[in-house]
């Protein structure tokens, strides 16, 4: 009788270990944010972020970030200027930062589980006798939405953030 009082412990643990072990790692959805804005010069700025979060943190973040110039600013050379500005600034995500352009759009994809800050909505195009492209790396600014693998946030929280910078999140 104890034997089987003992076998049938030792079940009952080992199942709640199992349900236990599966609720913690049970991956959550993602967050989705966006923002779309056409600044004064007429340019295009479309992102997407998609944060995952598991234990109460973020644990991969993917961003696809895509620029549309006017017909004005149309050229091959202020799409490559664009595109050099966005390789230099964002260099230090390595291969998890992939750039393509076309016609008149750069598109920049991030794909990342490193513990690196990624700063968002931190472009400024200004047209000085000439298309210029301002990127602030100040990872401490106020001005510019700034995620790393491992922030603490709740679900609503991140979305709270996100909303500041003017985003609209799912």
């Amino acid at each position: 009788m104890k034997k089987t009082m003992f076998t049938g412990f030792v079940i009952t643990v080992i199942i709640i270990v199992i349900i236990f072990y599966l609720i913690v790692n049970i991956k959550q959805p993602y967050i989705t944010c966006s923002v779309n804005h056409v600044d004064d010069l007429g340019i295009k700025y479309n992102e997407v972020v998609k944060s995952q979060f598991s234990s109460k943190s973020i644990s991969k973040i993917e961003i696809v970030r895509v620029i549309s110039l006017p017909d004005r600013y149309n050229s091959e050379t202020n799409v490559n200027a664009i595109n050099y500005a966005l390789k230099r600034s964002y260099k230090y995500l390595g291969k998890d930062v992939k750039f393509s352009t076309n016609d008149n759009e750069v598109t920049m994809k991030i794909s990342t589980i490193k513990n690196l800050p990624i700063i968002l909505n931190n472009m400024e195009f200004y047209d000085q006798n000439g298309l210029g492209i301002k990127i602030d790396t100040n990872t401490k600014s106020s001005e510019s939405a700034n995620l790393k693998i491992g922030d603490k946030y709740s679900e609503g929280e991140y979305i709270v953030f996100m909303k500041g910078y003017g985003y609209s999140c799912k």
